[in-house]
């Protein structure tokens, strides 16, 4: 989301965001190979974000020590702000924000306004037409005047990540077009079932919403020719149909009160919200919606039945509550590559793939050839969107199964001299406290299997004859405290990246 900025701003976001996700002292050289920046460059942008944090009342969240190098010593609230201060300071927020709350903007105007060059602002066109490319969006300059282009409901979509991720619990950026005291007490009333989600959750609806009155006030409002064919029928039969919601007219009767706006608004909005799990689990939503896709046998059906199968969810999952959290998550993100087709995370725009990558990356492969094979039961082009689907499937899967299930196994034993009750004991508390993180199994003090090597022995007195053996061994106390967890989660730490590296090398040779 950084690459539009200019070098300045994406240098210095690059820099905090490091020192936060870090959590410990860098060293400059540190940063300079995570950065891909020479030591000056680092030290100049440091020293400037040091500055910039003064000035705004923000002492001390970035410190320097001689010979432990630099921290970020704020909390998360400090850090979103001091990133939000840096981001709206720059020229390319303040071009996007007068793309999306203007009719158009003039080249010269910006200029004069901004005190930069007509260069600056052509490259800024550049970097932000290369930037959403992907997306189906553009810029068009024509005479002096640049107007942004594409499908309505992807530059919307685009602006409900942006603005909604910058600005979220810091400040409410619409009020030239609605206060967010107006827009809570409209959802409020005409939503009443909201009430029972997440503060944030309706937070976000609010974002939503006065995103789409910006691009109506603008001359940009959907049509019906613009959404999925069966919107209509989808919002009458299921979201109106419930006991506690007013029906369609009367709701657009409500809207045109608040702001005119088209019919197809009303059902858009509408249908964005079904994008969120959430949605599903209100009153009977969840039953009504999967009954209409299965009577309609709309694409969302057919999707959903292939991802079913594949995870064998009916078979695996007992309880009702799991189960509906599956088929809402199935069904939300139906819709959400149905209705934004070109983007590739969800509408609360959480950097889940990272995450992935670093903690289960053996499970994001295992999804990714099980989305391949739904690809190649069925021809559909919403199921080739993999950097949306990929991570969806992966929570799934966590609710079917557990997400170390595709890693290396670490095979441990117990050799204390703690009696076999207290060593099983521990040895189920490891198993807990380690599992959301490795892959482990213990094996058993009362049927030992000769044939089965260890990776790891955890033991209370020195072992002997194992000295020249691969087997890992981690000598704990008896009595078993936080510093014991800490030597053993070290040791299988190291075991584990072995045994990955491993399983990836001999993966690339196959």
């Amino acid at each position: 989301m950084y690459a539009f900025f200019d070098r300045e701003t994406r240098t210095m976001l690059t820099l905090l965001r490091t020192l936060y996700l870090e959590e410990h002292w860098c060293s400059t050289e540190e940063l300079m190979e995570w950065a891909k920046l020479d030591r000056r460059t680092v030290l100049k942008y440091l020293k400037l974000l040091q500055e910039i944090a003064q000035n705004h009342e923000h002492k001390g969240l970035i410190d320097t020590k001689k010979g432990a190098g630099h921290k970020f010593v704020g909390t998360k609230i400090e850090y979103r702000t001091l990133t939000f201060q840096l981001i709206t300071m720059s020229i390319p927020f303040s071009f996007i924000s007068d793309l999306y709350f203007l009719k158009n903007i003039d080249i010269i105007d910006f200029c004069e306004k901004h005190f930069v060059s007509d260069t600056v602002v052509k490259k800024i066109i550049t970097d932000l037409n290369s930037f959403f490319s992907p997306y189906h969006i553009q810029l068009v300059v024509k005479k002096g005047i640049v107007t942004v282009t594409g499908e309505e409901v992807s530059i919307r979509y685009f602006a409900y990540l942006f603005f909604w991720g910058l600005f979220r619990g810091i400040t409410w950026p619409f009020d030239s077009v609605i206060s967010e005291q107006d827009i809570d007490k409209f959802l409020k009333k005409q939503f009443p079932n909201w009430t029972l989600t997440k503060k944030v959750s309706r937070s976000q609806f609010a974002f939503i919403l006065a995103i789409n009155l910006s691009r109506i006030k603008t001359g940009h409002s959907l049509s019906y020719e613009q959404l999925p064919p069966f919107t209509k029928d989808l919002n009458r039969e299921v979201f109106f149909s419930t006991t506690s919601q007013v029906d369609f007219e009367t709701l657009h009767s409500e809207f045109n009160l608040l702001f005119d706006i088209p019919e197809a608004e009303v059902d858009y909005f509408i249908l964005v919200a079904q994008t969120r799990v959430q949605m599903y689990l209100l009153n009977d939503f969840l039953s009504k919606a999967l009954d209409f896709h299965k009577n309609n046998q709309t694409v969302t059906f057919d999707i959903f039945n292939l991802i079913s199968e594949q995870f064998s969810v009916k078979a695996k999952i007992t309880d009702t509550e799991t189960f509906n959290i599956i088929t809402s998550l199935i069904l939300s993100t139906c819709l959400a590559v149905i209705l934004f087709p070109n983007f590739d995370t969800t509408i609360t725009n959480y950097d889940y793939n990272n995450y992935l990558y670093n903690t289960y990356p053996f499970l994001k492969e295992e999804m990714k050839k099980r989305l391949n094979k739904i690809n190649e039961s069925v021809e559909l082009s919403y199921l080739s969107n993999h950097s949306l689907l990929v991570p969806r499937l992966c929570e799934l899967y966590c609710l079917v199964g557990h997400p170390t299930d595709f890693n290396p196994e670490i095979v441990i034993k117990m050799e204390t001299d703690l009696p076999i009750v207290m060593e099983k004991i521990l040895s189920n508390q490891l198993h807990s406290t380690l599992s959301p993180f490795f892959r482990t199994s213990f094996l058993s003090p009362i049927m030992p299997n000769e044939k089965i090597t260890p990776d790891l022995i955890i033991a209370s007195t020195k072992i002997h004859g194992i000295e020249n053996s691969e087997i890992f061994v981690s000598y704990i106390n008896p009595s078993f405290g936080t510093k014991d967890i800490k030597i053993i989660v070290d040791k299988i730490n190291l075991i584990n990246t072995i045994k990955v590296k491993q399983e990836q090398y001999s993966n690339h040779l196959e």
